[in-house]
């Protein structure tokens, strides 16, 4: 595989083009952004998890009886070990999350010399730009992750999983359309934190016998400020 990326998932040089874009309450919310926010990872991790311990099998159709080929390579590819890097399970888990956030989740077959599918290899999104030339003819474009030279993979190796479309070609970026509800989520979550973690509500009293002088006061408040405030 040519761009399989998993140990770099936010490229910092690409946030900005792919969602990194701030919302009316000043957080910037993209998909790292968004999944730290308690109520989209859960579900992200939920639809995610299911669907990637969901059995995928091999059949054949035998008249009107299917037949499980598991002596097909590509069964294993299915069921157990796409790539030499990740479980089948992993895989699946994987590219759902993507699909679920971003709308769109690709994985790259690779073939062998016979034709036949050899390794399935998932790529982030962010390097992957489908376009269709003038003729009609689908390309799907990838951006490698040293840089270089476009890399083009023709759609009959490519497995596009495509969420909600409001053009047919490319999912629609979840994060992007939820944008204002992730940044006022985010922005809830932070203010909270912020809230409890500076103790903007500490218990107790401050007494003395003597009279503070208006100079006095103004450092115990300052202090106090310090200490509490945020």
């Amino acid at each position: 595989a040519l761009v399989y990326d998993p140990l770099n998932p936010r490229d910092p040089g690409l946030i900005r083009m792919f969602g990194g874009r701030k919302s009316i309450t000043g957080v910037e919310v993209d998909r790292e952004a968004a999944l730290s926010s308690t109520a989209m990872f859960a579900g992200v991790r939920f639809l995610s998890e299911n669907m990637g311990s969901v059995p995928l099998k091999l059949f054949r159709r035998d008249g009107r009886e299917k037949v499980p080929l598991m002596d097909d390579p590509r069964w294993w590819l299915l069921q157990s070990q796409p790539n030499p890097e990740q479980t089948a399970l992993e895989m699946r888990e994987m590219t759902m999350g993507f699909v679920v956030t971003g709308g769109n989740g690709y994985v790259e077959i690779v073939e062998g010399s016979d034709g036949i599918a050899k390794e399935l290899w998932p790529i982030v999104p962010w390097r992957v730009k489908p376009e269709r030339a003038k003729g009609g003819k689908l390309t799907y474009w990838i951006d490698p992750p040293g840089g270089g030279h476009r890399i083009p993979i023709p759609p009959e190796r490519m497995l596009h999983f495509k969420g909600f479309s409001s053009t047919g070609l490319l999912g629609d970026d979840v994060v992007d359309r939820m944008r204002e509800a992730l940044g006022l989520t985010i922005a809830a979550e932070r203010s909270a934190a912020a809230f409890f973690g500076n103790g903007a509500m500490p218990s107790g009293v401050l007494e003395t016998d003597n009279a503070l002088s208006e100079g006095a006061y103004e450092r115990l408040k300052q202090e106090r400020d310090m200490i509490h405030g945020g």
